[in-house]
């Protein structure tokens, strides 16, 4: 079963037909989301959800930003934050997936990759947080990773961060100038730090699902989308 019509949802489409487990893919996405009727419709239907399907693993998305000190004390971390107790605390089952910045086909103007491509090669100006790092991630690597965890590691009642490479968010801009072929226009901010996602469980990493982690993987992930 899956809850959701997105990115991640269509991604882990093999699931739909599935009846121990139920992906709620259907969760606010945008880290720089304000609104509160937006958080709450994704709170509603959780716990309708969770309510419904007692029997099986429920499957839910969180980020990795709760590690990062600029951003865990948003609306959209905290968010998230009390989503995963409420997952926690009403579940039999479940596997909470905390994920980088997801990047993949998608119309999606919000996503991080999405703004900067777009404002890039259109010209626009934009500001960037001089500090700030982010972790990339293909979703076709979400998709295998999720499968390991749910399927072949068999684990539950885990909370699981996906880390990839972590990147300034100049160095992200930088390839995409290469990739365009543009000069970005934008002003550096003071602000942003850097973090890293601890291991949860050293069985349930990257590596351990057969995906390759390397210096070279936001770069190749932006060319694999962006590249035209």
């Amino acid at each position: 079963m899956i809850i959701g019509n997105g990115l991640v949802a269509s991604a882990l489409k093999k699931y739909c037909d599935r009846h121990d487990v139920v992906i709620f893919a259907s969760g606010v996405s945008n880290s720089l989301e304000q609104d509160s009727d937006s958080f709450l419709r994704e709170e509603r239907l959780l716990r309708e959800s969770l309510g419904k399907y007692r029997k099986q693993t429920f499957v839910y998305f969180s980020t990795v930003s709760v590690y990062d000190m600029s951003a865990k004390f948003s609306a959209y971390v905290q968010h998230k934050l009390e989503m995963e107790k409420i997952v926690s605390d009403t579940a039999t089952a479940y596997l909470i997936f905390r994920l980088p910045q997801v990047v993949g086909q998608s119309d999606n103007g919000s996503t991080l990759t999405n703004f900067l491509y777009a404002h890039i090669k259109n010209g626009l100006s934009f500001d960037i947080w001089g500090g700030a790092v982010r972790y990339l991630v293909d979703i076709d690597d979400v998709a295998k990773f999720v499968s390991f965890v749910i399927d072949d590691a068999q684990r539950s009642n885990i909370v699981v961060n996906m880390s990839t490479v972590a990147c300034k968010v100049l160095d992200i801009v930088t390839c995409l100038e290469k990739i365009t072929g543009k000069k970005a226009v934008f002003k550096i901010i003071n602000r942003g730090s850097e973090y890293s996602p601890p291991p949860m469980d050293p069985l349930l990493t990257a590596s351990s699902a057969g995906i390759t982690i390397d210096e070279s993987y936001t770069e190749r992930v932006l060319l694999k989308y962006y590249k035209t």
